[in-house]
């Protein structure tokens, strides 16, 4: 008959408790396993699954990270006017409170945010829409150029 295995304090650890550490080991043993194969074999970008079209836009010129999607508020704040009001707000505010300069780039979100949300439903609707179309024509773009083939025109290939 085998013993029973003894926790630090000498009594005997139940069958359940010693099941349920083993099967913990198991799951972080499985846990390392897959965060080290996903190290070593990375899924996208690589030339193992046939996908090079990275490389190859790298090669070509062409831009390999994807158009991301600017909030609302901050192509709102693109527009002239808008910067100037944000500008004249920020002023206000580092004259005011003493901000350091490291802080301003923080207050200046802020006070985009606040002026945005002081705009209509209707105005923040429109700005938002205009979002997804501007992103939407950036995506296309984007898909167009990355499946092309490379330019023939020398003017590129001069790059």
């Amino acid at each position: 008959m085998r013993a029973a295995p003894f926790s630090e304090r000498g009594e005997p650890i139940p069958h359940t408790l010693h099941v349920v550490k083993f099967h913990t080991m198991i799951q972080q043993i499985r846990r390392w396993l897959r965060y080290h194969h996903g190290k070593k074999h990375p899924k996208s970008g690589s030339a193992a699954d046939g996908s090079l079209s990275p490389f190859v836009a790298q090669l070509v010129g062409c831009d390999v990270k994807k158009p991301h999607k600017p909030t609302p508020y901050n192509l709102w704040a693109k527009e002239d006017l808008n910067k100037s009001k944000i500008q004249k707000e920020l002023d206000n505010t580092i004259r005011r409170d003493g901000l350091p300069r490291k802080q301003h780039a923080k207050a200046r979100a802020d006070i985009t945010r606040r002026l945005f949300g002081a705009l209509t439903f209707e105005q923040q609707k429109r700005w938002t829409e205009r979002v997804e179309e501007e992103h939407k024509k950036a995506c296309e773009e984007y898909e167009e150029r990355l499946n092309s083939g490379p330019s023939t025109s020398p003017e590129d290939r001069q790059r």
